[in-house]
């Protein structure tokens, strides 16, 4: 929904747009993770167990958490 204003071409692309609603938050980086609707996908990202990563921060996030084996 939206408020008209004096300006038809503003008026018209504000009411051809399409929100999409928030499903979650990246846990490094805050940004909205976007759910999908009926002309539009979701956002992709990573499930983890402590919380929804964005594809722009998985890797730093991984990076961090890397472990090598330790020598035998």
């Amino acid at each position: 929904m939206f408020c008209r204003t004096s300006d038809p071409v503003r008026d018209a692309e504000e009411s051809q747009r399409v929100t999409r609603s928030i499903y979650s938050y990246c846990k490094e980086c805050g940004v909205p993770i976007h759910s999908g609707n009926a002309s539009e996908y979701g956002d992709p990202y990573y499930e983890m167990s402590d919380g929804d990563i964005c594809v722009g921060c998985i890797e730093g996030y991984l990076m961090e958490r890397r472990r090598e084996a330790p020598c035998s």
